[in-house]
C-alpha cells in the first residue's frame, strides 16, 4: 500500500515538472492534490524531506512548489493532514481574492503575455477590460491555449507576435503579468519576454501590474539565485537553446496585487505579505 502512494504521488510530481503551459498557480495546486495522497498515512521526518524535495525539484523556478515544501518542512508531521486541508482551502480561494482587489486598477485595453490564471481571473471580474492585447509568447505559444480561454470569458482578444509588443503596448492602457515567482525584494520571475514589456511600458508611461498570490513569493531565494529553465527552440534549420523565464526588475513594475491586497514591489512590503501567509498557513488553532 505505501509503495502505491508513493508512486502515485510521483507520478502527479512528474506531471507538475513536464507541465509549460499553466503556469505557478496550477502547479501549485496539483502539488497538493499529491499531498492530498498521504492525509490520513503516519509519516516520518525524513518522509515529510523526501515529500518536500520531490515538490520543489519538479520546477525550481516556479515559487508555489518551494513555498509549498517551506510550509510542510516547518511542521510537525503529525499535523500534516490539518495543513493540507489549509493550503487546499488557500488555493480554491486567493485567485479570486487577487482578482477582486486588482480588478479596478487595470485599464480598459490591456496587453499581456503568456498563459496566467490570475491574469485570467482577474479580467473575468473586472467590468471595464474590453480588449487584451495578447503576445503569442514564444517559445511555447501557450496564449494560443490562453487565447481561448480569454474570449470565454467575453473580451475581445487581439494575438500579436512578440516582435510587435511596442505597437501594442502603445495602443494599451496598462500591461498585467502575472509571476512565477516573487522574491522579497519584489523582483518577478515570468515568462521570456516580460521584462522587454514592462521596459517598453515604463518608457511609454503605462501602468505594469503584477497580479499573484502570496504563495508565489519565494520562501528564502531572490529570482536572481533561482534556476532558470530552458528549452530547445527551432528557427528554420537550426536548433537553438533558449530560457523560458526571465526577471522582471521590482523598479518596472508599479504595482503588486496579492491575495492580501495592492502593494509596492519593495522589499518592506512583499515581506509583510508573505509573513501573513505563513500565519495564515501555519496557525496554532
Amino acid at each position: 500500500m505505501a509503495s502505491a502512494l508513493w508512486l502515485k504521488f510521483e507520478e502527479i510530481v512528474s506531471e507538475i515538472s513536464k507541465e509549460r503551459i499553466r503556469g505557478a498557480s496550477w502547479c501549485g495546486r496539483r502539488a497538493i492534490d499529491a499531498l492530498q495522497i498521504f492525509k490520513g498515512t503516519r509519516l516520518s521526518r525524513n518522509d515529510i524531506e523526501r515529500i518536500a524535495r520531490s515538490i520543489e525539484s519538479a520546477n525550481p523556478s516556479i515559487a508555489t512548489l518551494s513555498t509549498i515544501a517551506y510550509v510542510i518542512r516547518s511542521i510537525d508531521p503529525n499535523k500534516l493532514g490539518i495543513v493540507i486541508n489549509r493550503l487546499a482551502q488557500y488555493a480554491s480561494q486567493s485567485l479570486e481574492r487577487v482578482a477582486k482587489f486588482a480588478k479596478d486598477i487595470v485599464g480598459r485595453i490591456v496587453t499581456t503575455i503568456s498563459y496566467s490564471s490570475t491574469v485570467l481571473k482577474t479580467i473575468e471580474l473586472s467590468d471595464h477590460v474590453e480588449k487584451v492585447y495578447l503576445l503569442e509568447s514564444r517559445p511555447g505559444s501557450e496564449s494560443l491555449y490562453f487565447a481561448k480561454e480569454l474570449m470565454g470569458v467575453g473580451v475581445e482578444v487581439k494575438l500579436v507576435p512578440d516582435s510587435a509588443m511596442y505597437i501594442a503596448v502603445e495602443n494599451s492602457e496598462s500591461v498585467i503579468l502575472g509571476a512565477d515567482a516573487i522574491d522579497i525584494k519584489g523582483n518577478v520571475m515570468n515568462k521570456v519576454g516580460s521584462k522587454s514589456l514592462a521596459i517598453i511600458a515604463n518608457y511609454r508611461g503605462r501602468s505594469v501590474v503584477v497580479v499573484s498570490e502570496a504563495w508565489k513569493i519565494h520562501p528564502h531565494r531572490l529570482c536572481s539565485e533561482l534556476e532558470i529553465l530552458t528549452t530547445r527552440y527551432r528557427i528554420g534549420d537550426r536548433d537553438v537553446n533558449v530560457p523560458l523565464f526571465e526577471i522582471v526588475d521590482h523598479n518596472l513594475i508599479t504595482v503588486l496585487v496579492t491575495d492580501f491586497g495592492a502593494v509596492k514591489p519593495c522589499e518592506t512590503e512583499v515581506s509583510r505579505v508573505l509573513r501573513m501567509f505563513r500565519d495564515h498557513i501555519l496557525r496554532l488553532d
